[in-house]
């Protein structure tokens, strides 16, 4: 390894354990110093991970370490899975809430399905659970719709955040398959959670998966993301709606379950900014 890319390493590991409070905005200039590589960290709670430095979310993460948002993720979902669980990842990205999940559920002999259509990201993703040794985790290089299919899509050609409404330069194509179909070839005993950052595509897939929800009555964590509901030809009002429909309640995310708030009501959905994405929990009503 370079010299230079030792040197960034430890500095980068000092960042991460020290960094105060917006210290993120440091990294695109501590970056300057250095060439833009794939690097390789360990993260608290979820293991070895191999990071794509051309990407700026990647990029802010090596430096200075998860965001809150996802490790509030990851001890809600270590709250609400047995460790002989089944956790779906729907959207894995290039793997924290699947190591993380997968790394819970280890002991108990659980299973993560994880699914990510960007070839970037499943590239990264796959590399990742294997840096760490996973046995349990199942991948699955597919995206999740109301349809089976195959569909052209734009984005970038490093992995990161991505949406099927994405625009780039790198174009490519994706299968599209519903969960419910996918589960009845590939059957599972149970679903305990189930965790959508699908960038708006979170409406189709919810409907594409109504009878695996109705059996199995999953929790939900999910993002509410305007902008890309808006660009997917729906709204934050169709996906409460459609969650509703499937007799779920919808609540803020807690921190843990013993300060679960009351239902969101209705109109809350109007009240989201465009520009806020807050993780939700939506939890199966009892009968």
């Amino acid at each position: 390894m370079p010299i230079a890319h030792v040197v960034r390493d430890h500095l980068a590991k000092f960042t991460r354990t020290c960094i105060v409070k917006g210290g993120w905005r440091l990294a695109p200039h501590l970056n300057r110093m250095f060439e833009p590589t794939t690097a390789t960290v360990r993260l608290p709670d979820v293991g070895l991970c191999q990071l794509d430095l051309r990407d700026e979310d990647l990029l802010r993460i090596y430096w200075s370490g998860l965001e809150r948002e996802e490790r509030e993720v990851m001890r809600l979902t270590r709250e609400l899975l047995p460790v002989n669980g089944v956790y779906c990842d729907l959207g894995a990205n290039i793997g924290f809430q699947t190591l993380s999940a997968s790394r819970h559920l280890q002991a108990g002999g659980g299973q993560v399905l994880a699914f990510e259509p960007h070839p970037c990201n499943f590239e990264f993703l796959s590399a990742n659970v294997a840096l760490n040794g996973l046995q349990n985790v199942h991948l699955e290089q597919l995206g999740l719709s109301d349809a089976p299919g195959k569909l052209r899509v734009q984005g970038s050609d490093v992995p990161g955040n991505w949406s099927v409404a994405s625009h780039g330069a790198h174009e490519f194509e994706i299968d599209l398959v519903r969960l419910d179909d996918y589960l009845e070839r590939h059957p599972v005993a149970r679903i305990d959670l189930v965790k959508m950052d699908i960038e708006g595509s979170e409406v189709r897939a919810l409907r594409g998966a109504r009878q695996t929800l109705r059996t199995f009555r999953p929790a939900l964590i999910f993002e509410a993301n305007p902008s890309w509901l808006r660009r997917m030809g729906t709204s934050i009002g169709e996906l409460f709606e459609t969650i509703r429909e499937l007799d779920y309640t919808i609540h803020a995310l807690p921190r843990c379950l013993a300060d679960l708030e009351p239902a969101l009501p209705t109109r809350e959905a109007a009240a989201i900014d465009a520009n806020a994405w807050p993780n939700l929990l939506a939890l199966p009503r009892r009968s």
